[in-house]
């Protein structure tokens, strides 16, 4: 993360407040579904800005392997 912050243009890191006010919007309405998904939108959006495909390979896999039923 340090290095991201280091590197990752200012308009880059903009582009995540949206994701993290929806993900916040849905926690305060204490709506689960909604949440796991922003939260999610926002974690892999964290992830891209390394630049690393294998990196959101694999977070995608663990998440959909955790998905509950």
């Amino acid at each position: 993360m340090l290095r991201l912050a280091r590197t990752v243009p200012a308009a880059r890191w903009a582009e995540l407040r949206p994701l993290a006010e929806a993900t916040a919007t849905a926690a305060a309405r204490g709506d689960r579904a909604h949440y796991a998904e922003a939260d999610r939108a926002f974690h892999r959006a964290v992830l891209s800005l390394a630049g690393n495909r294998q990196l959101l390979a694999v977070a995608d896999d663990l998440h959909r392997r955790s998905q509950w039923p």
